[in-house]
């Protein structure tokens, strides 16, 4: 399909959107749900359902109402419906260009933005922390009770540098958080640091007995300090939390999602 004006195509991240059409120009890249038969259309927009969904990505409708933690009938608001109206809304849904929506659509934006500050050298490493994360380190005999950490930042020359970090301590069973101290495994490799960019830290999955906070704790949230990303993943929960020293940005995105675009 062709456009003929620019203006009339617009980039939302994974493909163009034609707002004459209502619909994408592109194909989703992501399968449809079995369970939903909406999505098995893949140039649509939002399910065909834009007073309720968002999709800034262009890949991965979100609903209005689990984002504003609204949870059914009764719940919708004059901060959700502006002038104490909602006159032609069904409960619980949230107007677009309320304040509602519109701190909802804030926060995907700064989600967004966190997502693309993380480097694909980054995102390969994931899947290896979680799996060093379980595997037995130090005083944890079994794996699944300690974290993994590294810091990533650019050298000289602007390239991306990854370093690992030293295992975190063992924390036992019944304990409900871990730590790390993000302490460099080489001297060598942290001395070629021009710049610091972002932290990443698994919390680890723990057993039947012990469930670890997966989400990021106060103690994380204590430790951020200036503009750097900061990440935890959860290795029981399979997801990524950004968050600053407020809390948690945006939804947690799956392990699956954030690492399947680094080949």
């Amino acid at each position: 399909m062709e456009v003929s004006a620019p203006e009339q195509a617009k980039l939302m991240v994974a493909r163009y959107y034609s707002s004459s059409l209502g619909r994408f120009l592109g194909v989703d890249p992501r399968d449809g749900e079995p369970v939903d038969p909406q999505s098995w259309n893949r140039y649509e927009y939002t399910l065909n359902n834009p007073l309720r969904f968002s999709d800034p990505a262009g890949t991965d409708p979100r609903d209005a109402i689990s984002l504003a933690g609204l949870t059914g009938p009764g719940q919708i608001t004059p901060e959700v419906c502006p002038l104490n109206t909602c006159s032609g809304l069904p409960p619980g849904v949230v107007a677009v260009g309320s304040r509602a929506y519109r701190r909802m659509e804030g926060e995907q934006r700064r989600l967004e933005n966190q997502l693309v500050r993380l480097p694909a050298e980054v995102r390969r490493a994931i899947r290896k922390l979680v799996k060093a994360s379980n595997s037995p380190s130090g005083a944890d005999k079994r794996g699944g009770f300690h974290e993994e950490s590294l810091v990533w930042g650019k050298d000289s020359s602007g390239r991306i540098v990854v370093s690992p970090c030293v295992p975190g301590p063992y924390s036992p069973p019944g304990s409900k958080t871990a730590s790390t101290d993000f302490s460099p495994v080489s001297d060598a490799v942290l001395s070629q640091f021009a710049s610091i960019e972002g932290f990443l830290h698994v919390h680890p999955r723990g057993d039947e007995s012990t469930r670890f906070v997966q989400p990021p704790s106060q103690r994380d949230l204590d430790f951020v300090r200036g503009q750097a990303v900061y990440v935890v993943v959860g290795a029981y929960d399979q997801r990524v939390y950004f968050y600053d020293s407020k809390g948690v940005i945006g939804k947690p995105v799956s392990i699956r999602d954030v690492t399947k675009e680094s080949p």
